[in-house]
């Protein structure tokens, strides 16, 4: 606060000094001495004293500091100026300029050191111990290709096959010359074409490599015994060829897996009819349907009914 004097007399000749406000008050002053250079003699019995500090005097800086980091105080005067860069410490980064598009990385109490722009496809790749880095993403063998474009990296699986030798190192080369990608954008396998034409093949004749792969693929002739057709399939009939590729089921020779049943006559050409047991035991000799071979006896013509009754006679059959 500015220090106002005042004085008067008030009747006893002696001066009284007090601030504006009142506070201090001295009374019963002879004297008042100021600093030198601060008395001014205006005439007339007025007097000026300038004084430092406060709000209303133009006083002089004597002493200035800073506890700032890096910052410092020129030469101590009315106004004096600062310089220096905010160290880490107080709160600033320690430097007068970063890399445009740079990556910041921390140093501890000392200034940040920025890392160079990254050009495409750059990552920050840290190792221990040290400082991080910028660098680009590698392919520890040709199975990926990497492609760094602004702002992405895309990876793909790589394939190839030259030459001769389909079992070649798989990589980003060619087959047949041609570039070839062995994964779609869903990630499905992208199978590179072979000379096999896609369609449907009849009796299909194959060509097949070491590797499993069908090389080669053709309709067939159809060869004999191939069954090209059939007709009157039923359950239970047994069939027969009625062709050389096709085959009919006969409506009146049937097996359920444990009846064979024949609708109609049953003819017997040569040998004889057995009836198993514990052995084959002859019974029957041939068995022809009307009209009889000459000279066969009547019993050779005898009915399937017959024969059931014969053998129930003799005890083969319940």
């Amino acid at each position: 606060m500015a220090q106002i004097y005042t004085g008067t007399d008030k009747g006893s000749g002696l001066l009284k000094v007090t601030e504006q406000d009142g506070t201090p008050f001295v009374g019963n002053v002879n004297e008042i001495k100021v600093s030198n250079g601060t008395l001014t003699d205006d005439g007339g019995g007025t007097v000026s004293v300038t004084t430092g500090g406060g709000g209303g005097g133009a006083g002089t800086v004597t002493s200035v500091s800073t506890s700032l980091s890096g910052i410092s105080v020129a030469t101590a005067t009315t106004t004096p100026a600062l310089s220096g860069t905010l160290g880490v410490t107080s709160g600033g980064t320690g430097a007068t300029t970063l890399t445009d598009g740079g990556i910041l990385l921390g140093s501890g109490a000392g200034a940040i050191t920025p890392l160079a722009q990254a050009t495409n496809g750059q990552l920050v790749i840290g190792s221990t111990g040290v400082d991080p880095v910028l660098a680009t993403l590698t392919s520890a063998g040709a199975t990926v290709t990497i492609t760094n474009t602004a702002g992405a990296i895309n990876l793909e699986a790589a394939a190839s096959v030259t030459g001769a030798n389909p079992t070649a190192s798989v990589g980003p080369a060619a087959i047949n010359g041609t570039a070839t990608t062995f994964m779609r954008s869903d990630g499905a396998p992208a199978l590179a074409n072979t000379a096999v034409v896609a369609g449907a093949y009849t009796n299909t004749s194959l060509t097949v490599d070491a590797q499993g792969r069908i090389t080669a693929a053709a309709d067939g002739a159809g060869g004999g015994g191939v069954i090209t057709g059939t007709a009157n399939g039923v359950d239970n009939r047994v069939t027969t060829y009625s062709a050389a590729t096709t085959l009919n089921g006969e409506a009146n020779l049937t097996f359920t897996g444990s009846l064979l049943t024949l609708a109609g006559a049953l003819e017997q050409s040569s040998g004889d009819i057995g009836f198993f047991g514990v052995g084959s035991v002859s019974q029957q000799g041939p068995i022809f349907a009307p009209p009889f071979p000459p000279g066969d006896s009547v019993v050779n013509a005898i009915a399937i009914g017959e024969i059931i009754t014969a053998l129930q006679a003799y005890g083969l059959l319940a």
